[in-house]
Parts: C-alpha cells; sequence; structure tokens
C-alpha cells in the first residue's frame, strides 16, 4: 500500500530537485570553454604606459630587430615605447656575448612596492650570431614582454613561450592576440 505524502516529505523532493538542478547547471556552466587567455603576468609593472628604452648597447641587425619589436608592442597594444640612444632611461637594452650561458636572452628587473623601477634586457649573441632579423625581433618581443611585466606561457605559438626559439620556429613573427590582450589590461 502507498503511503500518502506528507509536507515534509514534498519538501525534500522538491529540496532534491533543486539541488541536483543547480548541480547540473554548475557542470554545465563549467564545462563551456571560456575564450583562451595564454598570458600570464611577473609581480610588477611600469607606473605608466610611455617608456623610453635605452639601446646604445645595441647594435646592427640586433639593434633593427629591437626597433622593430617596440614599434610592434607600439602600434599593436596601449603601450608608447620610444628607443634612445641618449639620456639615460630606467629600461635599457643590450646585445652582449655571455658565453654559453644556455639563454638567447634574459631580463632583469627591479620591482618596488608593486612597480617596476628598472629593467635590462639582454640579447646573447654567442646563440644567436647566426638568425635572422625576424627571428631576433622576436626574441626581443619576449625579453621586452617580462620588462614589461608578462610571465612565459605554455603554448609555443605565443612570443613569451619559453625559449623565444619555439616561437619563432613555431612562426610567429609578432605579438599575438594573448600579449596584446596581456599588456593592455596591464597598463
Amino acid at each position: 500500500m502507498k503511503k500518502p505524502r506528507t509536507a515534509t516529505a514534498t519538501k525534500r523532493r522538491r529540496l532534491g530537485l533543486t539541488a541536483a538542478s543547480a548541480l547540473a547547471l554548475t557542470a554545465a556552466l563549467i564545462a563551456i570553454p571560456n575564450a583562451a587567455q595564454a598570458y600570464a603576468y611577473e609581480n610588477s609593472s611600469w607606473g605608466n604606459a610611455n617608456l623610453r628604452i635605452y639601446m646604445a648597447s645595441t647594435s646592427g641587425k640586433y639593434r633593427t630587430a629591437i626597433n622593430q619589436a617596440s614599434a610592434n608592442y607600439t602600434s599593436a597594444t596601449d603601450l608608447n615605447l620610444t628607443n634612445t640612444t641618449t639620456g639615460g632611461p630606467s629600461f635599457s637594452a643590450a646585445d652582449v656575448n655571455n658565453g654559453a650561458d644556455s639563454y638567447e636572452g634574459w631580463t632583469d628587473w627591479t620591482p618596488v612596492a608593486g612597480r617596476t623601477v628598472s629593467a635590462h634586457s639582454t640579447v646573447n649573441r654567442y646563440y644567436v650570431s647566426g638568425k635572422t632579423t625576424a627571428n631576433l625581433k622576436v626574441i626581443w618581443l619576449h625579453e621586452l614582454g617580462h620588462g614589461l611585466g608578462l610571465a612565459h606561457v605554455g603554448p609555443v605559438a605565443r612570443v613569451m613561450h619559453n625559449p623565444a626559439s619555439g616561437a619563432y620556429n613555431a612562426g610567429v613573427r609578432n605579438l599575438t592576440s594573448d600579449e596584446v590582450a596581456g599588456i593592455n589590461k596591464k597598463y
């Protein structure tokens, strides 16, 4: 014989259906992919979007490549990068021969209370002397990206992939939409 429903049993049943519905909705929302965002941040950024980069220690195709990299940041993002061989901006760049240190390029930066107060990017001629200007540009984009506050990302077809050679070997020649989004969100 079927028992008559009580008010308590009906409430429990509704509560169970409500919980199951909420769980199903949550699972569906999690399963819907969000737009990919392949950018990551370092722990600081410059106080403004107008930066000068002292590049007197670059020459030849290395200077051509850093000029192209800075122009790419300026045209594609909210930043305004100006390269200079005079004065002494807090952001500097150089092409050097560090020997077999295992790095195509390297950037050091100094943060104070969440703000970058200085940065220095280098490209190691030991590893990249035979590279094209297009490849050097990607290395500069990568290293300047660190100085601007971007971190490494996993996808190989991104400027901020580590190492940068993975990016240019995958055909990357300019900032991707992910680096642009990351910089524009930061500045």
